[in-house]
């Protein structure tokens, strides 16, 4: 059985696409994840600041141990699938990509990856029609 999953993912939500023998399905995946923010101002090396560096340490760590389960959640939903493409802004749909190439599943699909601005779900359906009619 073929199944061929594409998506749309930033580090907010993943849109997935699944299309085999039954036809199109969709689902959504939020990451729940909070927005990741930088402090402003110089350099915090001296030991005055030291609490504010462990403290931007530990949101740091936590906001990464947050998209780690979100990219688990994702690749669990598309374990399934032979051919995946992956589209999206930014960075997410390349540590998306690691993370299902490091995974230990018996079958590594074919993954690509391509850099997408914010579409609608209809666009995204419409994308992923379009590259999988050409495998058919």
């Amino acid at each position: 059985m073929s199944k061929k999953v594409g998506l749309w993912i930033d580090h907010r939500s993943a849109f997935i696409v699944s299309i085999d023998e039954r036809g199109l399905t969709t689902s959504v995946i939020q990451s729940h994840v909070e927005p990741r923010f930088r402090f402003s101002g110089g350099s915090r090396s001296s030991s005055a600041h030291g609490t504010e560096i462990a403290s931007e340490q530990k949101r740091d760590k936590r906001y990464m141990h947050h998209l780690e389960h979100y990219y688990e959640q994702v690749a669990d939903a598309i374990a399934e699938a032979t051919r995946i493409l992956v589209l999206g802004p930014g960075e997410a749909k390349v540590e998306l990509k690691k993370r299902i190439e490091k995974s230990k599943g018996q079958m590594k699909p074919v993954i690509n990856v391509e850099s997408s601005d914010k579409l609608t779900e209809p666009q995204i359906i419409a994308r992923i029609r379009e590259y999988y009619k050409y495998f058919e």
